[in-house]
């Protein structure tokens, strides 16, 4: 929690005394403000007879120590700023001059205390542009002084997030290319805004996560034998991609979806990736060189190890416990159509 500033801010009231309610309503403002730390100059209880009413007016308005100036406009005052007429009339000229001249408009906020018959508010030609803070329904003046002591405080509701940094895809060619990364991006962004389907993006970019992967087989021959080590190598570096965006997927997922939703997803993808290190099934074929699955044995046991560490640093420590206690039933070989089951310990299978 934030410690509020010791500093007490000061702020001016400037109104038109319309009616007694309307001067009893800026005083009871006045003395709200004041009971929750705001240094409040008001006509009423700040000028005494003998002042100069003109000096103290602009005197209040240029102020530096005065850290905003609280224009109440009613029908009332916005006629009287237009004439230019009565004590109104004397601050319009000093406002309007700070408002055109000053670097720092932040000073001045108008706030709206009454509408025409036509709904339209009643506010100075001066103000129309400006934003004001809508004291006109009774309904919602709660929230209007919320809004109001924001302002003064610089507490906004809203405040402005840090600057982050440009998406990597938009700037890396390899990143670019792998779209898998565009899928888990788009995963991320249905269960943070809570909008789209969730499940079906997490199972679009599985399939595509499988797309992108079976783009890195490799075949092994004997002629390799010299370079394969070399290869191997620049595979599983070409790989950081899709595991950087496996490990977002299932970062977000970990973090913002029920156990029960997200983990059956996650087990199902990882029961899809496993046969990835098992000798692929090519009816008709009997040639195969044991070495060809080297890389996927090292990506697969990665994959593995990222998704029970998501969950464990997301807290989620009985999905992490699932992981490790699920039978994976998945084919026995790529592309085969045998099913086998398999404890977790099969998703580490040493490269040969």
């Amino acid at each position: 929690m934030i410690e509020p500033n010791n500093t007490s801010p000061k702020v001016f009231v400037s109104y038109s005394w319309t009616s007694e309610e309307h001067t009893e309503w800026i005083a009871d403002l006045g003395e709200r403000l004041m009971n929750d730390g705001i240094e409040v100059i008001l006509d009423q209880w700040s000028l005494e007879e003998g002042h100069d009413v003109n000096a103290f007016m602009e005197k209040m308005v240029s102020e530096p120590t005065v850290k905003r100036v609280i224009i109440v406009s009613d029908a009332k005052y916005a006629a009287k700023a237009n004439e230019r007429t009565g004590g109104v009339g004397t601050e319009t000229q000093i406002i309007s001059q700070e408002v055109y001249e000053s670097a720092d408009q932040t000073k001045f906020v108008p706030l709206l205390r009454e509408r025409d018959d036509e709904g339209k508010p009643c506010m100075p030609i001066y103000l129309k542009g400006r934003k004001y803070i809508d004291f006109s329904n009774s309904d919602n003046e709660d929230e209007a002084y919320d809004q109001l002591i924001r302002n003064i405080l610089e507490r906004p509701k809203r405040r402005k997030p840090a600057l982050g940094k440009p998406p990597a895809h938009l700037f890396d060619d390899e990143l670019a290319t792998t779209s898998c990364v565009l899928k888990a991006k788009r995963f991320r962004d249905f269960v943070v805004s809570g909008r789209g389907n969730a499940t079906a993006a997490f199972e679009d970019f599985g399939s595509e996560l499988l797309s992108n992967l079976e783009e890195l087989r490799m075949v092994y021959s004997r002629q390799d034998e010299d370079t394969w080590c070399d290869r191997l190598r620049e595979n599983i570096a070409s790989s950081l991609p899709h595991r950087d965006a496996f490990v977002d997927a299932v970062s977000t997922g970990a973090k913002h979806m029920p156990d029960d939703e997200f983990t059956p997803m996650l087990l199902t993808l990882l029961e899809a990736i496993f046969p990835l290190q098992s000798r692929p099934f090519i009816e008709g074929s009997g040639s195969y060189f044991k070495y060809s699955e080297d890389n996927y044995k090292f990506i697969v046991y990665e994959l593995f190890l990222y998704s029970f560490a998501a969950l464990v640093a997301a807290k989620k420590f009985k999905s992490a416990r699932t992981l490790i206690d699920h039978t994976y039933v998945c084919p026995s070989s790529y592309g085969g159509t045998d099913l086998g089951s398999q404890s977790f310990r099969r998703f580490q299978v040493t490269a040969q």
